[in-house]
């Protein structure tokens, strides 16, 4: 078992190094078991957190549908006004295989494709982070109805962040101690090492996150 774990970010093997459990992996073992329980909950947690997943793309481009969003009115040099329309969209590292359509009638009907548009933010790859909104050119008449905009493209991030991975085995190993926290507070009161392991995420992960934290404009 060192493929990453279905649904979790980090491999058994650099968990359980992590967790300095130097035992064989066996599925049928009760540590295993309660290691791949705190593995796929912090996955969780910290997805809940970051407002994404951060799975890795795959080979086919699918399908999704987004709901675009009239930005602020903007002026041009000729004095002008016009409003830039947008779309926030899934993290996608590139524009591979991309497509994009719109629903005019708002009958889900998707009509020809369309390329008056950007990946944003433009200097996403410089940091490493991916592309989660079109913009659309001036001009382009853009449905502004739910669901109105079909992206298909590769989702996903080209690689799972190491601060990710990392993130997902601290809190994997305060998740942990629950087998010895039985009411969710581990240390001891009396020599001041009280912890309350479930109130809220390590604060060393949460510092980790702080970067991946994803707000949503589409509703």
């Amino acid at each position: 078992m060192t493929d990453v774990i279905a649904d979790a970010y980090a491999t058994m093997a650099n968990f359980r190094t992590f967790v300095r459990n130097s035992a064989t992996t066996d599925a049928t073992d009760v540590d295993t078991h309660d290691e791949l329980i705190a593995l796929e909950a912090a996955a969780r947690a910290i997805e809940r957190i970051c407002n994404r997943r951060f799975t890795v793309a795959g080979v086919t481009a699918t399908a999704r549908v987004f709901t675009p969003t009239r930005g602020k009115p903007a002026t041009t040099w000729s004095g002008a006004w016009w409003d830039r329309t947008t779309c926030d969209i899934d993290d996608v590292f590139d524009d591979t295989g991309m497509v994009v359509k719109f629903d005019t009638t708002g009958n889900g009907d998707f009509g020809d494709a369309i390329t008056t548009y950007r990946l944003a933010p433009l200097n996403a790859a410089e940091y490493s982070l991916p592309y989660t909104q079109l913009i659309f050119d001036y001009g382009t008449a853009v449905p502004l109805l739910a669901e109105s905009v079909q992206v298909t493209a590769l989702w996903g991030w080209d690689a799972i962040p190491t601060t990710i991975e990392n993130a997902n085995m601290i809190q994997a190993a305060r998740f942990l101690k629950r087998r010895d926290a039985p009411f969710g507070v581990a240390g001891s009161v009396d020599m001041g090492s009280e912890l309350r392991l479930l109130a809220k995420v390590d604060p060393d992960v949460a510092v980790m996150l702080q970067t991946y934290k994803r707000t949503w404009g589409a509703v």
